[in-house]
């Protein structure tokens, strides 16, 4: 789990996606382990992002997301790993819905080392 966790960041980082952040949720729902949320500049580039971790993750040796919702609207696209579940956002409709607030008990995982990484890459 840790590595598809560790492929979406790292490819949502190096597309471009911005204010990545990963929240462990398990302790507090049974929806999954971890929410991934990152904003997208705009539809086009959500959706291309979506594209982006589904190849990588497969890459890397992972499964197809189970399901894939709003990926025609680019808005607010959700994708479920199971125990990841991946929200990419447009800026509008990440503060509308502000996931970050209404999940305010969960723990912040410390992505920095893999978006570190990235950034070695580029250099």
């Amino acid at each position: 789990m840790e590595l598809e966790l560790k492929s979406i960041v790292q490819t949502l980082e190096e597309h471009k996606g911005e204010d990545i952040k990963v929240l462990e949720i398990g302790a507090l729902s049974s929806i999954g382990d971890y929410f991934v949320l990152a904003t997208a500049l705009n539809q086009t580039h959500a959706q291309a992002l979506a594209h982006y971790v589904e190849a990588d993750v497969v890459k890397a040796g992972g499964e197809k997301p189970l399901r894939i919702e709003g990926l025609r609207e680019g808005d607010w696209i959700l994708m479920d790993y199971g125990d990841i579940v991946v929200h990419i956002f447009t800026a509008d409709q990440r503060a509308y819905y502000g996931l970050e607030k209404l999940w305010g008990d969960a723990n912040e995982y410390n992505i920095a080392p893999w978006l570190e990484l990235v950034e070695q890459k580029r250099s």
